[in-house]
């Protein structure tokens, strides 16, 4: 059987998120990532987490930082 690269929609591990201080320290990863040209969202409100705000990147895996 071929091995299989990442799928994020295949079951199994979706993504890993890493939570920073503040809002205010998510918002400079943003601004690293992009001078780093590192494609990623623009921070939002997180879906899944009331109050939270989330920056979601890709490399290759879908990693996001979260500040809650």
């Amino acid at each position: 059987m071929p091995a299989l690269g990442f799928d994020e929609t295949r079951p199994g591990l979706d993504h890993l998120s890493f939570e920073v201080e503040s809002l205010a320290d998510l918002q400079a990863w943003e601004r690293r990532l992009r001078d780093a040209s590192v494609v990623c969202s623009p921070v939002a409100t997180a879906n899944t987490l009331a109050g939270a705000s989330v920056l979601v990147f890709r490399d290759p895996d879908k990693l996001e930082l979260i500040a809650t």
